[in-house]
């Protein structure tokens, strides 16, 4: 099989030599060239001209193609770059870091810095999503193969994945679409597939380090490949310069005079930004039947569009469906429009929204992210929802999971749940986009997943598993500063719980624990042993407002939640437990690092894996002022490890002494702008305590005295040694006789301290 892919062998050194006296030249060529180099004071680096002379030896790979490389002593530095037969550049001067050039082989070197230096090191290079277009002469759709810096196989191993209709007009061309999550610039290899086996491939050569977002390809089926974007892209904007524009989709409207239309595509604004285009301002037209329309032109197809009546103003839902090229609609100026296409185009077929069923065939549960043509968030925002337990099967044996959506498209990312809920790229991630009927998805958990829409044509799938709720009483508890939540639940088998339809139900006052804290708590209980739900502020009238946070699933037992008004909830039910419930035998404390402190103010953090440094910033709401710092300004102060837990993340510790109390803390990477991440904003501070990226586990307890010889504090913890001889006395770590211990946690056993597993 031919295939012109050098794929990473092995990842060169981590950085570019940055240090004052010592840099790398790179340089890419057909034939390996000279290079000769002088100081700032005119001294000769590598000799006499033409300079050093590469070889093989020299040659490294990065970012996906061969390069030589030369590393100098010398910093700045100057350079030549010459064939040893007359052929030379310029002189290259000041080059104080390590650099890339391409090199015609003659007189021309171009400097490719910019281009190349991240892929010495993939980690540190932020992914973007591009969205690749593919117009081609051939029957069927092509297979498209992709990779980027440190990446391979990113739409599938080899060939890659087959592009998927139906086609997108821009412009003069049909278009297949596919998005690609990538590391720096993207390559790719279009590809007819081969045989059934993906053998005898036809295809073109590599296409490399392709850096915009939005890429358009044309493609003859076979070897031929050619870059367009710069011919495309701009159409994507609706706007063609001052070249004729072809239009290919007209609205027809008619509305008050202050009523907007808004259309969009590929995440775009195809009209003026929100609210869109003002129907009075547009041109007119008027049909036979002498009535006048506004009229506004597009170069794209919309893959939705609504009516408004301005920025704050009542709305339409989205339409997304057309049933022709010219459409006509009469708004009423409220939330109400009506399609009229029929009347005036013979050839309209109206398109109403239908059912789509996915389902996924995964070795573990997927969470699932859905979001329309949009990217308006279906599910929830991400991650998303973990999907229903409940599997359904095919004639082949096969088990799939199952979600349902009332629209005419939509798009899911499937992936595993990353570290932290966090909204990072996740490797595990894939997207299957523009689902229009029903899917069956084979998802590995790496990141590939293939749909399948034939093969399972028509079949019958049966439930498996099908278990009933069971009943059981949860108490879901949660305090927001500044308003009341609005909290939407559902059981295991996928039926709401709530009463309201979205957002939910606003919850009630929880009065006697709102006593006992200080604070407004609101509380809402079920009657079922397991509850998902999804906290939120109920904004959904106001766009900009409304926020929620992620599924917060299988939950088994009262909770409480500190919600931010935004999309954190920080789980304190650890703490409320240990406060006002005094079940303190829950708090399993590990006192080689974990010490109980008696004077000034103390946390403990646990950090995610990928946090290299850690802050904590502490402040107190109660001051005239607002609040008053009480570590240094932000991002606070810079923490040491003291230990590590049982799954390989490091504990932090925040003390302080001064007088200020703190009243709420927030960890942090230290990091700004993208790639800050923190705890939530607001997070109240309890002295003691043991705090995770969304939960407030425990308080340190003070240490117990024994109450055998309630003088002597206990002060080690011991584990429980099979074949103690000696009677063993129970008590629970506030003082309650026990006969044995029934729960795991930590005990008094004859005045010592026992850690129960």
């Amino acid at each position: 099989m031919k295939k012109f892919i050098t794929l990473f062998m092995f990842m060169l050194a981590p950085l570019l030599a940055m240090a004052q006296g010592s840099l790398d030249i790179y340089v890419s060529a057909q034939a390996a060239p000279n290079v000769y180099a002088w100081d700032g004071a005119g001294k000769e680096v590598v000799g006499k001209w033409p300079g050093y002379t590469f070889t093989e030896a020299d040659l490294v790979e990065v970012g996906g193609k061969p390069w030589y490389k030369k590393t100098f002593t010398t910093s700045p530095l100057n350079i030549i770059f010459n064939n040893g037969k007359g052929g030379q550049t310029g002189d290259i001067k000041g080059v104080s870091r390590s650099s890339f050039y391409e090199y015609d082989g003659t007189a021309m070197a171009t400097d490719v810095t910019e281009q190349y230096a991240a892929a010495l090191n993939p980690d540190t290079v932020k992914p973007h999503r591009a969205w690749v277009y593919v117009n081609t002469t051939a029957d069927v759709a092509p297979y498209l193969y992709t990779w980027g810096f440190g990446q391979a196989d990113l739409t599938g191993k080899w060939p890659g994945t087959q592009m998927t209709g139906p086609t997108v007009k821009v412009g003069d061309k049909d278009w297949y679409k596919m998005s690609v999550t990538v590391k720096g610039g993207l390559s790719v290899i279009l590809n007819d597939g081969g045989d059934a086996k993906h053998e005898n491939v036809t295809q073109t050569d590599n296409i490399e380090n392709l850096t915009d977002s939005v890429i358009f390809l044309t493609y003859d089926g076979t070897s031929a490949a050619t870059v367009v974007t710069d011919d495309y892209a701009a159409l994507l904007d609706d706007t063609a310069g001052t070249e004729p524009v072809n239009y290919v989709f007209t609205v027809f409207a008619q509305g008050p005079e202050d009523a907007y239309v808004y259309a969009y595509a590929d995440g775009k604004d195809l009209t003026n930004k929100w609210a869109g285009d003002k129907l009075s301002a547009l041109e007119t037209a008027t049909t036979p039947d002498g009535k006048t329309w506004a009229v506004r032109r597009f170069s794209i197809r919309p893959e939705g569009l609504l009516f408004t009546m301005g920025q704050n103003g009542p709305q339409t839902g989205n339409i997304t469906k057309f049933g022709a090229d010219s459409v006509y609609y009469i708004y009423d100026g409220a939330s109400s429009v009506k399609d009229v296409t029929t009347t005036y185009v013979s050839s309209a077929k109206p398109v109403e929204q239908h059912m789509v069923k996915v389902y996924v065939n995964a070795t573990t549960v997927p969470y699932l992210y859905a979001y329309n043509k949009i990217r308006e968030n279906i599910v929830g925002g991400y991650p998303g929802k973990k999907m229903n337990a409940q599997k359904y099967v095919t004639a082949d044996n096969k088990e799939w999971y199952l979600e349902e959506f009332q629209i005419d498209t939509v798009s899911v990312i499937l992936h595993q749940l990353p570290a932290n809920n966090q909204e990072d790229v996740d490797p595990t991630a894939a997207t299957v986009e523009n689902i229009a009927h029903d899917v069956f998805i084979t998802y590995d958990g790496l990141g590939h997943a293939v749909a399948d829409s034939l093969t399972y044509k028509g079949q019958d799938v049966t439930m498996s598993g099908d278990q009933p709720v069971e009943s059981g009483d949860v108490k879901i508890f949660v305090q927001m500063d500044g308003g009341v939540p609005f909290i939407h639940a559902w059981d295991a088998n996928g039926t709401v719980r709530t009463n309201a339809e979205w957002p939910g139900e606003l919850m009630d006052t929880a009065s006697e624990l709102t006593a006992k804290d200080g604070h407004d708590w609101y509380q809402r209980a079920f009657d079922i042993k397991s509850v998902s739900l999804v906290i939120n502020n109920g904004k959904v009238t106001e766009k900009e407002n409304f926020n929620q946070t992620g599924d917060i699933t299988d939950i088994t037992s009262d909770q409480y939640f500190i919600y931010d008004g935004g999309t954190r909830a920080t789980n304190v039910t650890g703490v409320i437990n240990q406060l006002y419930s005094q079940r303190l035998d829950t708090a399993l404390v590990d006192t080689t690092y974990l010490k109980y402190q008696k004077d000034g103010q103390y946390a403990y953090f646990a950090a995610p894996a990928d946090w290299t440094e850690v802050y904590a910033y502490a402040y107190n709401t109660t001051a005239s002022e607002g609040y008053v710092d009480v570590t240094p300004a932000w991002p606070g102060k810079k923490l040491e490890s003291v230990g590590e837990t049982e799954d390989g993340l490091k504990v932090y510790k925040w003390a302080t002494t001064v007088a200020n109390k703190a009243t709420n803390i927030i960890f942090s990477n230290g990091s700004e702008g993208e790639s800050r991440r923190q705890t939530a904003d607001g997070l109240p501070f309890y002295n003691g305590g043991y705090y995770t990226m969304l939960s407030i586990d425990f308080i340190v307890p003070k240490p117990a005295l024994s109450p055998i010889n309630p003088n002597n504090p206990v002060t080690a913890i011991d584990s429980v040694e099979a074949g103690d001889s000696e009677p063993q006395v129970w008590y629970t770590i506030s003082g309650q006789r026990v006969v044995k211990p029934v729960r795991r946690g930590l005990y008094i056993c004859n005045g010592r301290k026992v850690l129960v597993r």
